[in-house]
């Protein structure tokens, strides 16, 4: 069950990379926009064997530690960035075990919109690789979903972000509605 529209976040899934910000960034702006709250969510898959420094056998709790204090980190930097980018927006983190594409598609049913960045896995790649996420997301998502592609100068302007000279935005779409069908090209 879906909550109020009104109170609903924006939820943005959160790359570990500090170089890729293109989501992070116009879910910030959108939530501004919509005067909405933003929910930043870093999803952990469970740590692998051997992912601790320590040369013993950790514990179960040991073992989720270190990735944890990773993934706390990830996120504070990611706060750091959006109040940096758009004060006053509420903003409020959340880490998670599971894959990314599961994660946001549970927070999809509290939220207005989720938002995700594009990693250019290929279609291939992004069918059957365990990578993918905004496939999987956008076939069990209960709210629209966002994906944008990295470009290099949105996480530089601090402003709003102006379209460069001689290019148009692409718009990509699709009804819940059987005789629907995608709209793959930008209006003329």
């Amino acid at each position: 069950m879906r909550t109020e529209m009104k109170s609903s976040p924006i939820v943005v899934g959160v790359d570990s990379d500090t170089e890729k910000r293109a989501a992070l960034a116009w879910a910030a702006d959108e939530a501004r926009r919509r005067r909405r709250p933003l929910t930043l969510v870093y999803a952990q898959g469970d740590p692998l064997a051997g992912s601790s420094q320590d040369p013993s056998l950790p514990s179960w709790q040991q073992w989720r530690d270190e990735p944890h204090a990773e993934g706390n980190a990830v996120l504070e930097d990611a706060l750091a960035f959006v109040e940096k980018r758009c004060p006053g927006v509420a903003a409020s983190a959340l880490l998670a075990e599971g894959h990314p594409a599961w994660v946001l598609a549970e927070q999809s049913h509290h939220a207005a919109l989720v938002v995700v960045g594009s990693r250019h896995l290929g279609g291939a790649r992004e069918l059957f690789s365990s990578a993918a996420v905004s496939l999987p997301l956008r076939a069990r998502s209960a709210c629209p979903v966002v994906v944008l592609r990295e470009d290099e100068h949105i996480t530089r302007n601090v402003g709003p972000r102006v379209p460069e000279p001689g290019t148009r935005p692409l718009f990509v779409g699709a009804r819940a509605a059987v005789r629907s069908r995608s709209v793959d090209r930008p209006p003329r």
